[in-house]
C-alpha cells in the first residue's frame, strides 16, 4: 500500500520554469515519502531534465504524456488532468500550475486543512514579473526560517470563507479529495473555455456534497510568474454562453442556476465523459499507459 497522501496534479504545454517548482517541492516541510509530483507534459520529451531535477531535490515523480483524446487533439487541459488522475495515488489532489512555486508549508497546510476542516481548499496566488522568475530560477535560493516579524500580520491579514462558492475553484492553487474527483469522473474533456473547465469541476464536486474553504493564509500561497499563452483550446460552447456561465458561477449568492451544467448530454448533472472515458476503470488499468518514475 502506498504511503502517499498528496498527489500534485501538474500539466503543461510550456517551458514552465521547472527548476523553481522542483526546488520549492524539495523544501516542503511534509516528508518526501508522503507526496508525489504527477506531471503530464505535452510540451516535449523532458524526462532527462525532470529526472535530474527530481534527483537533485528528492521529489517523487510520475512523468507521462496525455492519453489519446476522444475528440480531436490530446493537447487539451481537461484530457491532461484526467491522464494525471489515472496515476494519482494520493488521498488528496493538489493542483499546481506551471510557472509556479510555493511556500515550504504549502503541502502540509493543504493536508491539515483537508483533514481537520473536511473541505476542498482554495488558496491565494501572487503574480510575479517574468524578470523575477528568470533570476530566481538561476539562483540557489534557500528557505529563511522565522524571517517575518509580527507586523506582517497587519499587512497581510488572513481571510477565510468557509463554505465558499464552488465557482471560486480555480486550480492555480486548490485541492480536492481524489475519491470525489473519481465520483464526478474528472474533467469534462469537451469543455476547455479559457479556465472555466476547472470551475466546472468545482461545481460538479459541489453537486455531490463537497464543501469548499477559501483561505488567504500565506503558508499556502502560490507564486505564479506572468506569461503569455495557455493550455486552453477552442471550446465546444459559444463564447457568449461561456461569458454567461462565468458570470453565473462567480455570483456569491449562487441561486442554483447551473448554466452549462444542465447540458442535456449529462444524464447526471455531476457526471461527464459518459460513454467514452471512465476514470475509475482507467485507474484499474493504469498499466496500459506509459509512465516514467523517479522514487526517493
Amino acid at each position: 500500500m502506498s504511503d502517499v497522501r498528496i498527489s500534485i496534479s501538474f500539466c503543461t504545454i510550456r517551458e514552465g520554469w521547472l527548476g523553481n517548482t522542483f526546488r520549492a517541492l524539495g523544501q516542503q516541510t511534509m516528508p518526501k515519502e508522503l507526496f508525489e509530483f504527477v506531471m503530464v507534459d505535452d510540451w516535449g520529451d523532458r524526462w532527462d531534465q525532470v529526472k535530474r531535477l527530481a534527483e537533485e531535490n528528492d521529489v517523487n515523480v510520475k512523468y507521462m504524456k496525455s492519453k489519446p483524446w476522444h475528440w480531436k487533439s490530446n493537447r487539451q487541459l481537461g484530457n491532461a488532468r484526467n491522464t494525471g488522475f489515472i496515476h494519482c495515488d494520493g488521498e488528496l489532489v493538489v493542483f499546481l500550475d506551471d510557472y509556479s512555486w510555493v511556500e515550504p508549508t504549502f503541502l502540509a497546510t493543504h493536508w491539515d486543512l483537508y483533514k481537520h476542516r473536511r473541505r476542498a481548499v482554495i488558496g491565494v496566488v501572487q503574480a510575479v514579473e517574468p524578470e523575477y522568475g528568470e533570476v530566481s530560477s538561476k539562483a540557489d535560493l534557500k528557505t529563511v526560517e522565522n524571517d517575518r516579524d509580527e507586523r506582517w500580520k497587519s499587512i497581510h491579514p488572513k481571510h477565510e470563507k468557509d463554505d465558499c462558492n464552488a465557482g471560486w475553484f480555480w486550480t492555480f492553487n486548490a485541492s480536492a479529495p481524489m475519491k470525489s474527483i473519481i465520483r464526478v469522473n474528472g474533467y469534462d474533456e469537451r469543455f476547455d473555455c479559457a479556465g472555466e473547465d476547472d470551475v466546472d469541476l468545482g461545481l460538479r464536486l459541489a453537486r455531490i456534497g463537497v464543501k469548499f474553504l477559501y483561505t488567504s493564509d500565506p503558508k499556502i500561497k502560490v507564486y505564479h510568474m506572468k506569461h503569455n499563452g495557455g493550455q486552453s483550446r477552442p471550446s465546444p460552447f459559444p463564447p457568449e454562453e461561456c461569458d454567461k456561465f462565468t458570470k453565473e458561477m462567480l455570483n456569491v449568492k449562487y441561486d442554483g442556476s447551473w448554466g452549462l451544467m444542465e447540458d442535456n448530454s449529462r444524464r447526471k448533472p455531476w457526471m461527464v465523459n459518459q460513454g467514452y472515458f471512465s476514470l475509475e476503470e482507467a485507474r484499474k488499468n493504469r498499466g496500459d499507459y506509459q509512465t516514467r518514475r523517479h522514487r526517493v
